[in-house]
């Protein structure tokens, strides 16, 4: 990559091999279910001098990473270099560790990693432009802290924000996505008031993942629309100074400017590369392959950093589409196939037990189905171009509500089950809403909103109305509306009661409050590595939710809690395993329903695990 004018040779997996054989390196490295057996540095070594002519000779590196563990790959990038390419940092999940991910930094000319205890908790995170610092998004409490490389304690930047990527300028911005529904913000390596930076156009749902180009001119980023994933997206530009936003290319996602001249990028797992004009902030040829199996994650964040040195580090990962099979599960552990593998993003069984609701993407759009269970026929409900999705039976199984995008933003509509009629949609709001349970008398429905300020909150939308002559939304109020994050809420059997999840202890539990009055809330879950999607027994008087035991793990155990009710006070027992029911998770993906029998749960099992490495 010497000469930005030259065409990109596609690095072939014979030609990694034969380097490798000729450095007597091997050119991959398997990882055991909880030991990293080693790196995943280095990997491409490029000379960025203007006056080299010919590409230098690829060296491939493998390092010991010094401790043992898993990778974090969920949020953002795993793996960074500082600007000079002396230190590598990363968030790993230490074998046998509790509690929330760890930072650790690793010179490359020294055998010992360092943990940054300040930094527990952060992704994504960045490099200062000198390296001396990182700053970093922190789950927990959501703000955005920096913190020294020779360690010491975190300075809180911002507060109350979400986080899909960070970048640090070299005017001294922090520049982030402040929520998973708005444009990016910057705010002052100082610390203040953050302020906007890009604004959310009526087809897109959200940006991140930014770069601030050299100079700090104008901020490169990613912009996911309201349909397709982030294969589809957008590479935009926008210039600080004036001017609106620039596509840069279109069908990519996490670009990433070089020292060389070169824009880089993901598509399918596969890093891409052409030449950019930082003048006119555009691309100077086609974009070609450049390095294959790439690991990158659900939220648009890929795993993989260049330093300034022309050096990258990345995580392999093979690019195969995640299917899954939806299975019952009784309680002696016997499971046994419902649904054949396919790509389910929601799902939710009707109050008799005889039908299933879910939505399917067909890699155009989301649409909701009807799955006759005694019959094992699909019927299609739903038929607009645009995702629908959560579909929630209302208490006569006779209408559903969902979420669709088809007027542009995130909005609730409802259809009659049995097809007839068109879906009618049932609120306005600008901020995105997500139905979650449906009040047994039918005049109330709980739904997530998510703010302008990006926090979710449980609400109680009322409703007029029946199946038969149609539904109408009425007023809308808060049940659980905090600084905190609040998902999954559930009305039990006789709707006296509303359990939901919370963030506030750092990590999700469930609670339970008392509907309508509200009034104090009882956690139910166990203190683990983060609990969620609590599921009341229509028959049984218990009440269901799933744990993380292993941190990192996306398979879920499920447990149950038997409780009682003694003059108006909710009592719990001990929460105990569902034995042999565990589903795996998917962030904003429906995990698993339970039979209104009260015997068997509907799980969502993994069919096709991706085999990551690290090279």
């Amino acid at each position: 990559l010497g000469d930005p004018t030259s065409s990109i040779i596609r690095l072939s997996d014979q030609a990694l091999q034969e380097t490798g054989k000729r450095s007597g390196i091997k050119p991959s490295l398997a990882i055991g279910a909880m030991v990293l057996i080693g790196l995943v540095v280095g990997v491409l070594s490029w000379s960025l001098k203007p006056d080299r002519s010919d590409p230098p000779p690829i060296r491939r590196i493998s390092m010991d990473l010094g401790v043992e563990g898993n990778l974090h790959l969920v949020r953002g990038t795993a793996a960074r270099l500082s600007p000079d390419g002396s230190t590598l940092a990363y968030i790993f999940f230490p074998e046998g560790g509790v509690g929330r991910h760890k930072l650790y930094l690793r010179r490359l000319d020294q055998l010992e990693p360092t943990e940054l205890t300040a930094a527990e908790g952060a992704n994504p995170f960045c490099f200062s432009p000198d390296g001396q610092w990182i700053a970093f998004y922190h789950y927990g409490t959501r703000t955005i802290k920096k913190v020294s490389i020779t360690g010491g304690a975190a300075i809180t930047l911002c507060k109350d924000v979400l986080n899909l990527g960070i970048d640090w300028s070299d005017d001294g911005w922090i520049i982030f996505a402040p929520s998973l529904t708005s444009g990016l913000a910057r705010v002052s390596s100082s610390g203040g008031s953050p302020e906007p930076v890009t604004t959310l156009s009526e087809e897109e749902r959200t940006h991140g993942w930014p770069q601030v180009l050299p100079g700090g001119q104008a901020v490169l980023y990613t912009a996911r629309g309201l349909s397709g994933g982030y294969d589809d997206a957008n590479i935009m530009v926008q210039r600080f100074a004036e001017g609106g936003p620039e596509i840069v290319w279109q069908g990519g996602y996490h670009a990433r400017y070089l020292s060389s001249g070169h824009l880089v990028y993901i598509h399918q797992g596969t890093l891409f590369a052409a030449a950019f004009d930082l003048e006119s902030l555009t691309l100077k040829g086609q974009p070609s392959p450049m390095l294959e199996e790439v690991a990158t994650n659900e939220n648009g964040g890929a795993h993989f950093d260049v330093s300034a040195d022309g050096t990258l580090v990345y995580v392999r990962g093979s690019v195969s589409e995640r299917l899954f099979e939806l299975e019952w599960v009784d309680r002696k552990g016997g499971r046994e196939l419902l649904m054949p593998a396919d790509d389910y993003r929601s799902f939710k069984l009707s109050p008799d037990g005889r039908f299933l609701a879910y939505s399917l993407d067909d890699g155009e759009q989301a649409d909701i189905w009807i799955y006759d269970i005694e019959r094992g026929v699909p019927t299609k409900l739903t038929f607009d171009p645009s995702d629908d999705n959560y579909p929630i039976w209302s208490p006569s199984g006779e209408s559903i509500v969902f979420r669709s995008n088809r007027d542009g933003n995130q909005r609730l509509y409802w259809k009659r089950t049995d097809g007839s009629g068109e879906a009618q949609r049932l609120t306005d709001s600008e901020n995105v809403q997500t139905p979650w349970s449906w009040h047994p008398e039918g005049r109330h429905l709980a739904i997530l909103e998510v703010t302008p300020e990006g926090l979710w909150d449980v609400r109680i939308l009322e409703l007029a109305g029946d199946d038969r002559t149609g539904w109408t939304a009425m007023e809308t109020t808060d049940f659980q509306a905090t600084r905190f994050l609040e998902v999954s809420a559930s009305f039990s059997p006789d709707g006296l009661w509303l359990a939901y999840a919370s963030d506030e202890s750092e990590q999700y539990q469930v609670f339970v409050r008392s509907f309508p009055g509200g009034g104090g809330k009882k956690q139910i879950s166990i203190e683990g590595l983060g609990s969620g999607w609590p599921t009341w027994s229509p028959t049984n008087q218990e009440l269901l939710f799933y744990t993380a035991e292993t941190p990192g793990s996306r398979e879920m155990q499920i447990f149950t809690v038997k409780y009682r009710i003694d003059e108006g006070v909710f009592i719990p027992d001990r929460p105990v395993r569902w034995e042999g029911g565990t589903a795996f998770e998917v962030i904003y993906r429906t995990t698993y329903d339970l039979h209104p029998d009260g015997e068997r749960l509907l799980v969502r099992k993994l069919v096709e695990e991706e085999d990551t490495e690290q090279t």
